[in-house]
C-alpha cells in the first residue's frame, strides 16, 4: 500500500513537472496552483461548498488559462456562515480531511487563524494550512471576506484542472463584482495605495472581458455603498498627479519584474481605465446616486 502511494506521488509530481517545463514556470508555482485546485475540490464535495465564494486573483488567473500574475492566496467571500475565527477553523480542518486519489495530502493539525485587517479597512480572516505531495510541501493561504456583495448573482463554475481528476465545481463571483471590488480598493486607499496589483487585474479584465455597462455601473454602486466609500472620490485616481507620481511609477515597474510581465506604463494602464469606467461615474452622477 506505501508503495502504490509513492508510486502515486511520483507519477504526479513528473507530470507537474513536464506542465512547469512545458509553460516554463517553475515547478514550485505548479505545485502550489495544483495543491490550490485540490484544496478547491475538496471544499466543492464537503458540506461547505456554498458557504464560500472565489474571487480575487486566483479566480482571475484560472480564469486566464494560467497565464496571468499568478498569486499565492485563495481568496473567498463567506455566505451564511459564522466568522467566529473557531469555526472557521474547525471547517478547515473538515476540508482537509476530505480524502481523494490526487496524491495531496492536507494536514489538518496544521490549520491556524489569524483576523486580518487589509489596506482597505476590511478586516476578514486567514486561515494558513501545509499541504504534501510525497515529501514536497507548501503552505496555503486563504483569506476570506465577509459582508460583500456580488452583482449580478454568483456563478457555478467549474474550476480548470492541470491534470486529468474530477473538476471542483464551486460558487465563483461575477467579473463584474471583482472590477467593482478592486477598483473601490483603489478609490479608498488613494495617495496609501501600494497595492499594484488591483491596478493591473482592473485593467486586464477591462481590456479582455466584455462586460455589461448597466450591471458593471450596478456592481460598483453598490460596491461603494456597502464598504462606505465617497463615490465623488472616483476620479481622483485619474488626476495627472496621481498618475505621474514617481513612487507609485516605481511600485509599478518592480510589480510587473515580480511578476515576469513585459514593461507596460502607468499611464497607458490608467488611461485604458479611465476610458472604461469614466463614462460609468459621469452616468453616476448624472442619476444623483450619491
Amino acid at each position: 500500500m506505501r508503495d502504490e502511494v509513492r508510486n502515486i506521488d511520483a507519477s504526479i509530481k513528473a507530470r507537474l513537472k513536464n506542465i512547469a517545463k512545458e509553460h516554463r514556470k517553475t515547478f514550485n508555482l505548479i505545485l502550489q496552483l495544483y495543491m490550490q485546485e485540490r484544496l478547491l475540490y475538496r471544499l466543492s464535495v464537503s458540506e461547505y461548498k456554498d458557504n464560500f465564494i472565489l474571487k480575487g486573483g486566483l479566480l482571475l488567473f484560472s480564469m486566464s488559462g494560467f497565464t496571468g500574475r499568478p498569486t499565492r492566496d485563495i481568496d473567498f467571500l463567506a455566505y451564511q456562515i459564522s466568522n467566529n475565527m473557531e469555526n472557521i477553523k474547525e471547517v478547515f480542518k473538515k476540508i482537509c480531511r476530505v480524502e481523494y486519489n490526487d496524491g495531496i495530502v492536507f494536514n489538518s493539525n496544521s490549520v491556524f487563524v489569524e483576523e486580518i485587517k487589509k489596506e482597505a479597512e476590511h478586516g476578514g480572516i486567514r486561515v494558513k494550512l501545509t499541504g504534501y505531495l510525497g515529501k514536497a510541501k507548501e503552505m496555503l493561504w486563504v483569506d476570506i471576506g465577509f459582508n460583500d456583495i456580488v452583482v449580478p448573482e454568483v456563478i457555478t463554475a467549474d474550476y480548470p484542472v492541470l491534470l486529468d481528476m474530477d473538476y471542483p465545481k464551486i460558487k465563483m463571483y461575477s467579473f463584474e463584482s471583482v472590477v467593482a471590488e478592486k477598483f473601490e480598493a483603489i478609490v479608498s486607499l488613494g495617495e496609501l495605495n501600494s497595492r499594484m496589483k488591483d491596478f493591473y487585474d482592473v485593467f486586464i479584465l477591462l481590456s479582455e472581458k466584455n462586460f455589461n455597462r448597466d450591471i458593471l455601473q450596478k456592481a460598483i454602486v453598490e460596491t461603494f455603498i456597502r464598504r462606505g466609500t465617497d463615490i465623488l472620490k472616483f476620479d481622483q485616481v485619474f488626476k495627472k498627479e496621481f498618475i505621474e507620481d514617481d513612487n507609485r511609477i516605481n511600485q509599478w515597474k518592480l510589480f510587473l519584474k515580480k511578476i515576469g510581465h513585459q514593461n507596460i506604463e502607468f499611464e497607458y494602464v490608467m488611461d485604458a481605465i479611465k476610458k472604461s469606467l469614466l463614462p460609468i461615474y459621469n452616468n453616476i452622477k448624472k442619476e444623483n446616486r450619491f
